[in-house]
């Protein structure tokens, strides 16, 4: 698979056939809300994968066709010629995608979710939400004059993701300060610590216990204890991927779970595979999507772990 190193070569409509790029810094600055952009291009006639568990997106589609099958039956699938989102994901899904492939995607964290949508992610997780939902038909128009542009060999699709992000940008509509701050520090709760103390959240967070469970739930889409376990299993399947443990790494991940069983059990139901599956194809969509220079990746896990990860000084 292609790295974000590699962005800016194309060849025809379909740019790095290998799967995910994720754009560099020097060509995209992630903040709060917009936790990176991305495309996916490959020639590959069929890819059946795993998609884990992943953040809200904003996506562009081209070529090709996806389709994810959940565990709970929900079935999501997109087409060429469409803007649409990937709503928040709480569980891996099963991925079939029919190529040939491109499309342009931009991540969200749940702040950047909320504040764009404003759609509750307890009640639309785990499926795709058409973008005329949210923006109505100016982003129809919007998709039209870039795939055109982009098929027509005009622009490239690291351009296409400075053009989402230039649409989305004044669509934001700012939470309330007492919102914001519960996913702010929902998310800094869950990931600063390989084993979260519920009461530390609890004691942060100027609401009952009981509405904090209800707002977590809101935008996260899943109680606190669940997006904690979640989080911790995708750091986990991060460092597994791309071999970037040590002794005392191993040791720390050791130490939050009960046995082996129970952390195969969680890496597996956040991104569909073992931890042992996951370390030997390297050459997987899901491999290319764990890569720290990813939008998945939380640096605040490798601060508190008593070894330092290579790439670990990269904004959350």
């Amino acid at each position: 698979m292609q790295d974000a190193g590699n962005a800016g070569k194309t060849s025809g409509t379909i740019e790095n056939d290998g799967g995910f790029t994720f754009l560099p810094p020097g060509e995209f600055s992630p903040d709060e809300r917009v936790r990176s952009a991305y495309y996916c291009s490959t020639n590959a006639a069929l890819i059946e994968d795993t998609m884990l568990a992943v953040g809200g997106q904003f996506i562009l589609r081209s070529q090709g066709e996806t389709t994810l099958h959940f565990p709970d039956g929900t079935i999501a699938s997109s087409k060429p010629g469409q803007c649409y989102f990937i709503a928040p994901t709480t569980m891996a899904s099963k991925t079939i995608i029919r190529g040939s492939v491109h499309f342009v995607g931009l991540g969200f964290s749940e702040l950047g979710w909320a504040e764009l949508t404003g759609l509750p992610v307890d009640k639309v997780k785990n499926t795709t939400v058409p973008a005329t939902d949210v923006f109505g038909t100016s982003v129809t128009e919007f998709a039209e004059a870039n795939l055109q542009q982009y098929l027509a060999g005009e622009i490239r699709s690291q351009d296409i993701a400075l053009k989402m992000r230039a649409f989305i940008e004044p669509r934001f509509s700012p939470l309330d300060k007492r919102r914001k701050r519960v996913i702010q520090t929902t998310r800094a709760w869950a990931t600063n610590t390989l084993m979260p103390d519920i009461s530390v959240l609890y004691d942060a967070i100027p609401y009952s216990e009981r509405q904090i469970q209800r707002i977590v739930k809101q935008y996260f889409g899943q109680p606190p204890s669940q997006v904690a376990r979640r989080l911790r299993a995708t750091f986990v399947a991060s460092v597994t991927s791309h071999r970037q443990t040590t002794s005392e790494v191993d040791a720390a991940i050791g130490e939050t779970y009960f046995d082996q069983s129970h952390m195969i059990r969680d890496v597996k139901a956040t991104t569909g595979r073992t931890p042992s599956n996951i370390g030997k194809d390297r050459k997987s969509l899901l491999s290319d999507i764990l890569n720290p220079a990813g939008f998945l990746h939380d640096t605040g896990h490798v601060k508190k772990l008593p070894g330092r990860l290579k790439g670990s000084d990269q904004q959350e």
